[in-house]
């Protein structure tokens, strides 16, 4: 396989001092990328930030659709062959990418997610990523609501055995954290790409499922991560994703249980 093209799809909105780092850390890899920022209406600096990049920019008011479909609409523009999702809120390491493609290289019949960090809230005065990476720098008070700071949410729920292989591929729709994923372009196609209907909680669960149902899988890689700068989360977080989910795919649900494989209708 030759060396694939890669797209790398930036969502924002409001986060303009998380953004300036996000860009710094793409700014660091060692692979060439087409850089695409779709920001959902920002009133603060983001948009000045976001054009100063070398990137393509989507500046368009949101109108509570929220990520998914600034996500999609990013992926509309891509041309790369791999696509790789990341939060306006996330620095990446500077080999993150590449781990990323040398995976897909082996195996381009799976997504792929990367290695997640919360950070606590912290007085960052110019990012370096073993710095960002060991969270030293000066704390100040941020409140992120419900989030494990200082640990990954998976290893915190004793997932980490997720990462024990990289070529192991899983069958079954483990969201990937969609601020740190990649999925090769046939896959996101075959998919039908993210659903930019849904809001709130939820989005990466549900293009999970669609990505198995397409008859693909998953792999996590410890080696591609990716570490979210802190910022206040408010209380309010949308809807509850399952009953979106119970209608979007009933066939996955028994009663208000989620049960794979698909029941047979």
């Amino acid at each position: 396989m030759n060396h694939p093209t890669v797209s790398v799809i930036v969502v924002n909105y409001q986060r303009a001092e998380n953004l300036r780092y996000c860009l710094w850390g793409l700014a660091q890899q060692d692979v060439a990328h087409e850089l695409i920022i779709t920001d959902d209406g920002s009133t603060d600096d983001s948009l000045s930030i976001a054009q100063q990049a070398a990137a393509i920019v989507v500046w368009n008011p949101h109108q509570d659709r929220r990520t998914a479909a600034a996500r999609w609409r990013g992926a509309q523009l891509a041309t790369g062959e791999l696509l790789v999702f990341v939060d306006s809120d996330v620095v990446l390491a500077p080999w993150t990418i590449s781990r990323y493609v040398a995976a897909y290289r082996r195996n381009p019949r799976r997504a792929l997610g990367g290695y997640f960090k919360y950070l606590p809230g912290m007085m960052i005065d110019a990012p370096q990523w073993t710095r960002l990476w060991l969270a030293d720098y000066p704390r100040k008070e941020v409140n992120q609501g419900q989030i494990l700071v200082g640990r990954d949410p998976r290893e915190a729920v004793g997932q980490m055995g997720l990462f024990a292989d990289p070529e192991k591929v899983w069958p079954n729709p483990l969201s990937l954290i969609s601020a740190n994923m990649a999925i090769p372009r046939h896959i996101y196609e075959a998919s039908g790409g993210w659903d930019r209907h849904m809001v709130g909680r939820g989005q990466d669960g549900e293009f999970s499922i669609r990505i198995a149902k397409a008859g693909y899988g998953f792999s996590y890689l410890i080696d591609a991560p990716g570490v979210h700068i802190a910022h206040v989360v408010g209380p309010h977080t949308g809807p509850n994703p399952h009953e979106y989910l119970r209608k979007r795919h009933p066939d996955c649900y028994a009663g208000e249980k989620f049960v794979w494989p698909p029941r047979k209708t």
